[in-house]
């Protein structure tokens, strides 16, 4: 059979297939049913998914008890990889992991982007290589995070820096972009950004590009308690 005739053979045998046929037509009501089948049953499951998705787009994941152990975990990142400039935020959560790395390494420079002018964030933060970042919310059936402008007043900590750490609290994970929607704020989600596993571009040859449009990479934290 020739290519002309194999993809006209095709094309009737998809002509024919039931899903060209008049499809049911379910209420709202029946949706929602079929998507809570769909919910992970448990937490354990939630973060499991989480886990699961930020693996397949190369993340590293950590789920740990509290804040301390978020501090110890960073600390012994921030010595494996020999990093000595920080980019963050000044969010509560940030400026306490702050205060202890900088108790600890007294040669470790933090870079507060709220801090600086607006001209001048861009360009100073480009130029710095980690950032620590808090992130207000999770989506685990899609594996990414979830950061309102309202609340750091800034993004280019989450993008600018080649490695991107993020904290995550564990209760503000959630299954699905609906069940999301209908926990936040709506003027808040008017200026929201999902950010899904470390930066990656190809292009006609085929050739993968690292930290493109956002960082190079990331590690997830999630905690159980702040």
């Amino acid at each position: 059979m020739s290519n002309r005739n194999k993809i006209l053979s095709q094309i009737k045998s998809a002509l024919k297939n039931k899903s060209n046929e008049e499809e049911k037509i379910y209420s709202i009501s029946e949706l929602n049913d079929r998507i809570s089948e769909t919910l992970p049953k448990s937490k354990t499951e939630l973060v499991e998914q989480f886990k699961q998705e930020l693996l397949k787009v190369n993340a590293d994941f950590f789920y740990l008890n509290n804040i301390s152990e978020a501090q110890e975990k960073i600390s012994e990142i921030l010595s494996e990889n020999k990093i000595n400039h920080i980019a963050s935020t000044n969010q509560r959560i940030c400026e306490s992991i702050q205060e202890s790395i900088e108790a600890v390494y007294t040669d470790v420079k933090f870079t507060i982007a709220n801090d600086l002018k607006p001209q001048e964030r861009k360009e100073k933060i480009s130029k710095i290589n980690t950032a620590i970042v808090y992130a207000d919310f999770a989506v685990s059936e899609i594996g990414s995070l979830v950061f309102l402008y309202d609340n750091s007043k800034t993004s280019y900590p989450h993008f600018l820096c080649d490695y991107v750490i993020a904290i995550v609290n564990s209760k503000n994970i959630f299954p699905n972009q609906f069940t999301l929607f209908e926990n936040i704020d709506t003027e808040q989600s008017k200026n929201m950004v999902f950010v899904t596993g470390p930066s990656r571009t190809a292009d006609i040859e085929k050739v993968l590009v690292l930290g493109a449009h956002g960082p190079r990479k990331l590690t997830v934290i999630a905690i159980e308690n702040e």
